[in-house]
């Protein structure tokens, strides 16, 4: 006998015992309403004051009182508040963080001495409201001395100080430290040395005198070490405004603010770099606090650490009021670690999302994945998913309960009378349990009853109840075509019925007609669809596939195509996973929103997505009311795969459905853009510093380029830009000019022999119909929409913007931004300016390409957290080496077969400014002198000249007047000449 195998068996037979028994016992240990509830206690955050204020910050004097001042403002017509427009800075104090007693306006607008004049502004318009109002004011504690740093509108920084070393005033202005810039904080270091600290992450160290600057400002620029990570995925400074620094045990923090696409909308979070030294390295940059904005952190009276925190964006659970939050350092979060390099995070159980999320407790301790729920029916609720092994062991688990906030647990029940994996009699049971035993678990209503798709090593199936109610008896459907079936196939699928009372199987972005009582197939019946449409037919499995109206990826990696359900006449699908954001560590599992008139299709994106959804579903109470069923499968949420439900507000707006919260936010955000005024006199004083081109005006393009490429002595111009959108039901922004450029289907080219008569090439990259380029499953970032990163606008794009075309040691290349969001690069297929194109880039998952400049790894590159990937443009050096110039002004070499950054981006070093411009940035070269054009903020373009090609570029002067972003191309007969399109 060999008595080590035996001991070995009866071990495993032990465990697999100890795991059913225990998995069975927990079946009636459900805990207290009293012991769930403070085990799962989330608490909104609270305003301090009910005063509108953004950029909130909050200074903890030598005597122990805590002052705060931030921005605030005066009411529009509307009722919302303009923070341009204000009377100074305004200052309160507490002894505790509770009462906050009101000092009144202790530095009003008056005492700053500067003038627009005195920022020497190169430009043809000014925005609304500029020097109306101090922005962004900060306390801050010198020595013996007290100052108020400020910003101003359009762009500068000053200081004043207290002429009575008090708090309360009165104040001097100290005047300007810089002119460009915003949001200045102080750092008084350990050695006495003070830095300004301003921008997106920008320091100097200041004088002795505290009146100026004594060096130039230089970038807190974060190193994600992270292994595989080209340069390209680099997030290149800390945030966008807002930088705030302190130090805490030998350790510097960098806070900034910056616009993330969590959420599928813009998030304007707080995030943190951190290093040992001034001179760095930086950390990765670190989200701190969601929806946080602006911030400063200091120790509260008690020892714990606070975030001050505002809410600026649309999601933010107080909006436009000063608040804190507690923070603690930690060295990782869900799927992501920084071990030895802590930093501060905010608890999670205090919520600073909207929606209503502190309302929304898990109703078990339970995990799972990838849930649903339904109405029993019987005045019960039932809710399961993919069993978490680590949860559940071999337990098999539906959970039913009547409470769906939360408040009281819900009860645990079996699967169709299924008490364990064991006890389903296809299970075969695995050498190694993985992270899921049951690793598919659907339920549905149609027909009258319910349906349990389940899944489990040894193949799905799926099961009908006998009775019509969640009670069962419960027996197998439909029987698989073999003994060893596929994972894929109509014996496995989630039924679904429709208005016409027809049932289907649904699998990935597959549809099955089936029998009334799910017994086989129903091949010859086809889907209706929407007009002349068809589904295409997989004749491998003999299923009809799902597509969207625009090449939307309705399938990412493994997780297949959303739920369907019937909603005021319309079919809605709803579940389809995306991350967006930082994938994984900082991002959100969200779901994907579609919808259709009919059942086969095709599906319209929505322009909407649902938060934290991930792969899941939803279900009515008893009153109509739609609830979302929730596993929390990202960092933005306490208490991760833990299941709860949340109530929406879902109706068919004739185009598509307005999905949202019933708990509405006291201060909704309210897109005001930015009002721009050209000086008409100004305008006509410049003249364009180079011939410009006219496009016809039956060509609508925007940030057009033109290429001439000469061929046996006969030159020919190729014409791109970022063309408008052809999708007429695109309905996420109601500007039909702001939306038609922001979403469209490809890259389009024009040819010309003189500049004048165009002949449309077509579509040579399209995003939309066959062959397009997120055809390839690693290449679904393409498919996926993005929100602005500048903006807090919630507009969702998707689109190939300001794509050039370049001719590059006999092949042609097209760079291109994708939604703003990431940069790539296309090459031809046939080596000829026409094309097709394909991606051209770094080796990501699958044996693909990915893009240049992405913070996602591998096939998981479809983030949009990349602070800076629009507008790029390449320029060939006399050696060869091609860069890739883009944002305001980043450099980047690329490597020699051109499929990624051959180093970090580095910013090009400019005399009179931080960065080059917002954006359109373009270098080239004449008369030896490398030229760097960029467009301003006010609609110019400025041209600068240097010696060598990382500058430093001076001699600014205003190259074109009020046209956006201008191209420029060398011509045989004028060296140098312009393109502009519409602005």
């Amino acid at each position: 006998m060999n008595t080590k195998r035996v001991l070995s068996q009866f071990r495993v037979l032990l465990i697999l015992v100890t795991l059913a028994n225990h998995a069975t016992a927990q079946e009636s240990q459900t805990s207290s309403p009293e012991a769930h509830r403070a085990k799962y206690n989330y608490v909104r955050v609270q305003a301090l004051l009910d005063t509108p204020m953004i950029d909130a910050a909050i200074t903890k004097g030598a005597d122990g009182i805590f002052y705060l001042t931030g921005t605030t403002g005066t009411k529009r017509p509307d009722g919302t508040i303009n923070f341009d427009v204000n009377e100074g800075a305004r200052l309160w104090r507490s002894k505790d963080l509770k009462t906050w007693d009101d000092l009144g306006l202790v530095a009003p607008l008056s005492i700053v001495k500067a003038k627009v004049a005195d920022l020497g502004l190169l430009r043809t318009a000014a925005g609304a409201d500029e020097m109306k109002g101090l922005i962004a004011p900060e306390l801050h504690f010198i020595g013996a001395a007290c100052y108020l740093t400020y910003s101003l509108k359009p762009c500068g920084t000053g200081l004043l100080k207290s002429t009575t070393g008090k708090p309360e005033g009165p104040y001097e202005d100290v005047g300007l430290i810089t002119k460009d810039g915003a949001d200045a904080s102080l750092f008084a270091d350990d050695d006495g040395k003070v830095y300004w600290v301003f921008g997106g992450g920008w320091f100097a160290r200041m004088n002795d005198t505290m009146t100026a600057l004594a060096e130039k400002p230089r970038l807190a620029e974060p190193h994600d070490k992270r292994k595989d990570l080209s340069p390209g995925a680099q997030i290149l400074q800390v945030g966008q405004g807002g930088a705030f620094l302190f130090k805490k045990e030998g350790v510097y923090h960098m806070l900034a603010a910056g616009i993330h696409g969590r959420l599928g909308v813009p998030c304007y979070d707080t995030w943190v770099a951190t290093a040992k030294s001034l001179e760095g390295p930086w950390s990765r940059r670190k989200l701190a606090v969601q929806h946080g904005g602006q911030a400063t952190m200091f120790e509260g009276p008690d020892g714990q650490w606070y975030s001050t925190f505002s809410g600026e964006d649309s999601r933010a659970a107080v909006r436009e009021r000063a608040a804190i939050v507690p923070v603690e350092w930690v060295e990782g979060v869900s799927y992501w670690g920084s071990k030895g390099e802590p930093w501060p995070y905010k608890k999670p159980q205090v919520i600073t999302e909207a929606w209503g999320w502190e309302e929304a407790r898990p109703v078990s301790d339970y995990s799972y994945r990838d849930p649903v729920g339904v109405n029993g029916g019987d005045g019960f609720f039932y809710l399961t998913g993919l069993h978490n092994y680590r949860s559940h062991g071999r337990g098999a688990r539906i959970l039913k309960g009547k409470d769906l906030t939360g408040a009281t647990p819900w009860e645990a029940i079996p699967i169709a009378g299924y008490k364990t994996v064991d006890d389903i009699p296809w299970f075969k049971n695995p050498d190694k349990p993985g992270s899921f035993l049951i690793w598919g678990c659907k339920i549905f209503p149609a027909k009258g009853t319910f349906w349990i798709s389940l899944g489990v090593p040894g193949g799905g199936r799926v099961l009908k109840s006998e009775s019509g109610t969640m009670n069962g008896p419960w027996k197998v459907a439909v029987t698989p075509p073999d003994s060893e079936p596929a994972k894929r196939g109509f014996w496995r699928s989630m039924p679904f019925e429709d208005y016409e009372g027809n049932l289907y199987g649904r699998w990935d972005a597959l549809l099955w007609p089936m029998k009334p009582d799910f017994s086989a197939l129903e091949v010859s019946r086809v889907p209706p669809a929407e007009g002349d449409y068809k589904n295409p037919f997989d004749q491998r499995l003999q299923g009809y596939l799902f597509e969207s109206t625009d090449g939307s990826a309705l399938f990412r990696g493994d997780v297949p195509v959303g739920h369907i359900y019937k909603i005021d006449g319309q079919y809605l699908m709803i579940g389809g996973a995306g991350w967006h954001g930082d994938y994984r560590s900082f991002g959100t599992y969200d779901s994907e929103v579609f919808w259709s008139t009919k059942p086969g299709g095709p599906w319209h994106p929505n322009y909407t997505v649902l938060p934290h959804g991930g792969n899941s579903g939803i279900f009515p109470d008893n009153d109509g009311v739609w609830w979302h069923v929730s596993f929390a499968n990202d960092n933005s949420l306490p208490d991760n795969a833990r299941l709860r439900c949340l109530p929406l507000e879902i109706k068919w707006n004739g185009a598509g459905y307005d999905i949202g919260p019933k708990r509405k936010q006291e201060t909704p955000y309210i897109h005001h853009p930015e009002t721009l005024i050209a000086d008409a006199a100004a305008v006509a004083k410049i003249k364009a510093a180079y011939p410009t081109i006219e496009i016809p005006s039956n060509i609508a393009l925007q940030d057009p380029a033109i290429t001439p490429i000469t061929k046996d002595g006969k030159t020919t111009y190729y014409l791109t830009g970022t063309a408008a959108s052809s999708d007429k039901s695109d309905k996420s922004d109601p500007s039909e000019k702001h939306r038609r450029f922001m979403n469209n289907d490809g890259v389009h080219l024009w040819k010309s022999t003189d500049l004048k008569n165009w002949e449309t090439v077509g579509r040579v990259a399209s995003l939309t119909h066959e062959n397009n380029l997120g055809k390839n499953s690693a290449f679904h970032p393409i498919n996926y929409f993005f929100s602005p990163p500048d903006s807090l606008e919630t507009l969702y794009t998707r689109g190939i913007i300001t794509p050039r075309l370049y001719a590059i040691g006999g092949d042609y290349y097209i760079v291109f931004s994708m939604s703003r969001q990431k940069i790539g690069l296309l090459k031809s297929t046939t080596a000829k300016p026409e094309g097709p194109y394909e991606l051209w880039g770094p080796v990501a998952g699958h044996g693909t390409a990915a893009f240049l400049a992405d913070t996602g790894i591998g096939s998981e590159n479809n983030t949009d957290a990349y602070l800076f990937a629009y507008d790029p443009s390449l320029f060939v050096e006399d050696d060869g080496t091609v860069y890739c110039v883009f944002g305001p002004g980043w450099i980047a070499p690329l490597t020699k077969d051109m499929k990624a950054f051959a180093e970090r981006p580095r910013l090009l070093s400019v005399e009179d400014a931080l960065y080059a411009g917002k954006g359109g940035c373009q270098v080239f070269k004449k008369d030896g002198k490398y030229h760097l054009l960029a467009a301003n903020e006010w609609g110019d373009m400025i041209e600068r000249t240097a010696d060598a090609l990382h500058g430093p570029y001076g001699k600014s002067n205003l190259a074109f007047a009020q046209t956006g972003s201008v191209t420029v191309f060398a011509n045989g007969k004028d060296p140098i000449q312009a393109v502009a399109g519409i602005r």
